[in-house]
């Protein structure tokens, strides 16, 4: 049994996953699945998932008509038999310890989450994010506001696959901000996170086919909805109260 599930959505990324696939091959930690979910991709990414699942068998690959990121993921979650869960999105890539540092701080420190940091790249330049955690549970949800860019991620994750079993999926019919919800209801439930003080996500924003680089109106509701359930999860939990008008 694989100690990480590894997800990867894939759409239209021919181009890119390569690179994604081969830095995921390239980790020092070997224990892994990577559940890769060819959501109707329309180029040969398809394809090259397949060449993949051929030359190493870690690699499992799911092929459905196009749904959505969201329901590409779920997919993944659906079969992932790891004991922790990480994504990776297929136009980016990991350094070659993501995993052992990660994971090697999740069971050395017996926590439920640890993150890292991330590099983000765009036009030749690399912008480094590396945050250190409060120490307190109840200072955790601050650093979404604080750090928005750090928190906010999914990618930057490695958790415990007990901890999607309350009932924590993506939401179907979201174009953006879908992560943020699973990010903010992981950290909500998790008893204990941690940091790894090192960049070992690459976010590549140079892919114009992103989501995050084609804002539309929709793109906007989208985070207007998931900030709304997210303020309503709080005030369901006693976390927030709500004034009545």
């Amino acid at each position: 049994m694989p100690k990480i599930s590894i997800i990867v959505p894939v759409y239209k990324v021919e181009k890119y996953l390569n690179r994604c696939l081969d830095s995921i091959i390239a980790q020092t930690f070997s224990a892994w699945e990577c559940i890769l979910v060819d959501d109707g991709s329309p180029d040969k990414s398809g394809i090259i998932c397949d060449e993949y699942v051929a030359r190493d068998s870690r690699f499992v690959v799911i092929h459905q008509e196009n749904a959505g990121v969201s329901f590409a993921r779920n997919a993944g979650l659906d079969i992932a038999q790891g004991e922790y869960i990480c994504f990776v999105d297929s136009d980016d890539w990991v350094e070659q310890t993501w995993l052992e540092d990660l994971y090697g701080c999740a069971i050395k420190n017996n926590v439920d989450m640890v993150v890292c940091g991330v590099n983000e790249h765009r036009n030749s330049k690399i912008k480094s994010r590396v945050y250190e955690l409060p120490e307190k549970k109840e200072n955790l949800m601050f650093c979404f506001i604080k750090h928005p860019n750090y928190m906010n991620y999914l990618v930057n994750k490695i958790t415990k696959k007990t901890l999607f079993d309350k009932n924590v999926r993506f939401p179907i019919g979201i174009s953006i901000c879908e992560d943020l919800w699973v990010s903010f209801r992981l950290c909500f439930y998790s008893n204990s996170v941690l940091s790894v003080n090192k960049a070992l996500y690459n976010y590549d924003r140079s892919n114009e086919n992103s989501a995050t680089n084609n804002y539309k109106r929709k793109y906007f509701d989208d985070k207007m909805y998931i900030t709304e359930r997210i303020i309503e999860f709080l005030s369901q939990n006693n976390c927030i109260h709500r004034s009545e008008e």
